[in-house]
């Protein structure tokens, strides 16, 4: 149930974030924030399908960041849409000019609906997506999703090209491209989540970075990198060793952006309007 409880509160975050009394105790915050967070299980319940919830509520809780070991006995290999290799639970599902590779139990890699798109799910009940799974989808070229450690999910270019997405550690969570092209987002760390490139169909988030390098021997309550709603938009936490966790947010209204948290504790927010520029707790 605590793994679950930590994937609601994803959704929630930003409503949270919200209360006055709570900011005030957060040094280094810039300005509350309206918007709330990207949801990956939303995303992957209602539009992708993915079954985010039920594979990161299936990771062991665990303080590891290391990825799973090699499993031979789940094992998953399909290139140009031809599956070369299966055994056990893991699945691996390609379209032309796509490479995609699983391994664990229950893992799931998934490049498709584009070409030169290339998934590596590594770990029990990991998800990597490059391209997307959605039905009919096409268009979505050259995209880029890693996802490595139990229960870790990234998912690159849902709609979009040149995306890449990266989530190593237990339960961490990366998107890359949901109306968007040449956006990047990695999580490294125990729940650590980045996003970056959620735009619009009318108003793509292109050219974002999103990096969030957290929680390696902890899993505290808060460890995002959100740089989304904007195009040039850079988020950036660095808090590898935090008991609390930091929450950096760029762009959501704004573009070109700069939000970066060094260190435990911080909540900072470059957002609503063009070029903002805050890194606590240095300015």
């Amino acid at each position: 149930m605590e793994d679950i409880a930590r994937i609601g509160r994803i959704g929630v975050l930003a409503v949270g974030l919200g209360i006055g009394a709570a900011a005030a105790a957060l040094p280094g915050t810039a300005s509350a924030d309206p918007f709330s967070p990207f949801d990956p299980n939303d995303f992957a319940t209602s539009v992708d399908g993915l079954g985010i919830g039920a594979a990161m509520a299936a990771a062991p809780e665990t303080a590891s960041a290391i990825p799973a070991s090699f499993d031979p006995n789940d094992f998953a290999i399909s290139v140009g849409g031809i599956t070369l290799f299966q055994v056990g639970t893991a699945t691996a599902t390609s379209g032309m000019g796509d490479i995609a590779i699983a391994d664990g139990a229950n893992s799931r890699a998934v490049a498709d609906d584009g070409f030169g798109d290339f998934a590596s799910a590594d770990g029990t009940g990991s998800i990597a997506v490059a391209g997307s799974d959605a039905a009919n989808a096409t268009g979505n070229n050259f995209d880029s999703a890693s996802a490595a450690g139990d229960g870790s999910v990234a998912d690159a270019g849902f709609t979009g090209s040149f995306d890449s997405a990266s989530a190593a550690g237990t339960g961490s969570v990366a998107f890359a491209g949901v109306n968007g092209s040449f956006d990047s987002a990695g999580a490294a760390g125990n729940d650590a989540l980045a996003e970056a490139g959620a735009g619009t169909v009318a108003a793509p988030a292109n050219f974002d970075f999103a990096s969030d390098l957290a929680n390696l021997t902890t899993i505290p309550s808060i460890a995002e990198a959100l740089a989304e709603h904007g195009s040039g938009d850079l988020a950036f936490v660095l808090d590898p060793f935090g008991l609390i966790g930091s929450q950096a947010e760029a762009g959501f209204g704004g573009s070109f952006d700069l939000a970066g948290a060094l260190g435990d504790n911080l909540t900072v927010d470059s957002i609503l309007t063009d070029f903002i520029l805050h890194i606590a707790p240095l300015f």
